[in-house]
């Protein structure tokens, strides 16, 4: 379901004579194993994980394990001390036919260490790759270690032939696997939970979807009680800081400059924050945004929580545990009524339509021109009213402002005064159109429409493209 195009990748990659390297990696619960698999149904697949917390000597003895009771081979060396002379054991089984071998949970098989890179590079030159259609995967959720010191390493850098960077879902193939379900409740449940097709999946029987958050989240054995330190300790083992600057970006729903994350969490601006960040931004619970007109190596950067589970989770289980742990009902009932909370799914809603740009820049037209986009602001305090979350800055002299409203009732013309202000500053910075367009959940009122104020309005339901 969904994946159409990453599957194309792999299996194009399989029909090669000559044998390949990919390197697949995502976040926890993102589907990857499932794309294997799914994409290698009808090949002769070896497949190994590794497991978490475990030293090289236990990786390799269940490397070893999982090779014997997959080839049925009674002559594996249970002896072999190092990597090199376990990998080495592949070859009597390649030579009988072309296999995939994938090596799942790559960061946990390597012990996070660059031992087993630098082996298999060697193995694999030397003996598996002359093996004509074996094709090599390299998956691992930890995608800092993936492309640190797997893509980049002097090992393999140069040699990976297929790179997937395994996204969640966006609205189309959601609402595919949420089927039977309308459009607003498949855009709520990727607003709460985000595109991950487990969490998807743990809901989308019940009888709705607010159904299924209520039992899976707001129940004492929900599955999402214990979510979020499951994800934590799978990625980042027990270092408390990449918690602290979530639980810090999660009260700062609009994101915090790098020097005000320092001193606000206290983590020494000249230590290993930048590390921290490029890890949590690599696992895609962060995105850092730069001002649309400025280079990606600006130092006015932004750093915002992005991951819609995660916020979630700290807004409305967190600072609810003591009610879910004693059964109190319908806690999730009385929230989703409450403005906290319609707010909460506005500010999600800006985050989802930056997840879908290209299918607003194909709403409105400009698809096939050249364009940068994001957000425009500035840091210091005399631009401060210029905060413009979504804009499109055209090749074809057009600049597109997008301004985003999630509402439960339909948004009116006070809209207009609220962006009217941002538009007057920003024509004073440059000499192109300002196009203004507006993007809500489904209605807007009449007076709104008359006024003719917006280019176009976008309703939600125009993202299933």
């Amino acid at each position: 379901m969904g994946r159409k195009e990453e599957i194309r990748q792999l299996q194009l990659l399989r029909r090669d004579k000559e044998a390949k390297i990919a390197v697949l990696y995502g976040r926890r619960r993102v589907g990857k194993t499932s794309l294997i698999k799914e994409a290698f149904l009808r090949d002769s697949v070896l497949f190994f994980e590794g497991i978490e917390n475990q030293n090289p000597k236990k990786q390799i003895m269940n490397f070893l394990f999982q090779l014997k009771q997959q080839s049925q081979d009674q002559n594996i060396d249970f002896e072999v001390k190092d990597w090199k002379n376990a990998l080495i054991q592949l070859k009597p089984i390649l030579n009988k036919k072309p296999f995939v071998i994938v090596l799942d949970e790559f960061q946990w098989m390597a012990s996070y260490r660059d031992n087993l890179v630098a082996e298999l590079k060697m193995v694999w030159e030397q003996y598996l790759s002359k093996f004509p259609g074996t094709t090599l995967v390299l998956c691992g959720s930890i995608a800092s270690f993936m492309t640190r010191k797997v893509i980049k390493s002097k090992a393999l850098y140069g040699r990976v032939d297929l790179e997937i960077n395994l996204e969640p879902f966006k609205l189309k193939d959601a609402a595919e696997l949420l089927c039977g379900h309308g459009k607003i409740e498949t855009i709520e449940a990727v607003l709460l939970l985000g595109g991950i097709p487990l969490y998807l999946n743990l809901v989308k029987n019940y009888t709705s979807l607010y159904a299924g958050i209520n039992e899976t989240a707001f129940k004492k054995n929900g599955f999402f009680i214990n979510e979020y330190e499951r994800i934590f300790i799978s990625h980042f083992g027990k270092r408390d800081v990449y918690s602290k600057i979530i639980k810090l970006l999660a009260k700062y729903e609009a994101g915090l400059f790098r020097e005000d994350m320092a001193r606000l969490s206290g983590v020494d601006l000249s230590g290993h924050l930048s590390v921290d960040l490029f890890d949590l931004e690599s696992a895609g619970f962060i995105k850092s945004y730069f001002p649309v007109d400025k280079a990606p190596e600006s130092k006015i950067k932004k750093f915002v929580l992005t991951d819609p589970f995660m916020k979630f989770y700290h807004k409305f289980i967190a600072s609810n545990l003591k009610s879910i742990l004693i059964n109190k009902k319908d806690v999730f009932t009385g929230l989703a009524q409450t403005p906290a909370f319609y707010s909460f799914l506005g500010r999600s809603f800006e985050t989802l339509c930056m997840n879908h740009l290209l299918e607003i820049s194909k709403i409105l037209g400009f698809n096939g021109i050249n364009f940068s986009c994001g957000p425009y602001f500035r840091k210091n305090s005399s631009q401060k009213g210029l905060q413009i979350d979504l804009l499109f800055d055209r090749s074809d002299n057009v600049m597109t402002v997008c301004e985003m409203k999630y509402k439960k009732k339909p948004v009116g013309i006070e809209v207009v005064r609220e962006l009217e202000n941002k538009i007057d500053i920003l024509k004073t910075k440059t000499n192109k159109t300002i196009q203004k367009v507006l993007i809500v959940k489904d209605e807007v009122t009449d007076d709104l429409i008359k006024s003719g104020y917006f280019y176009k309005i976008i309703t939600s339901h125009e993202l299933f493209i």
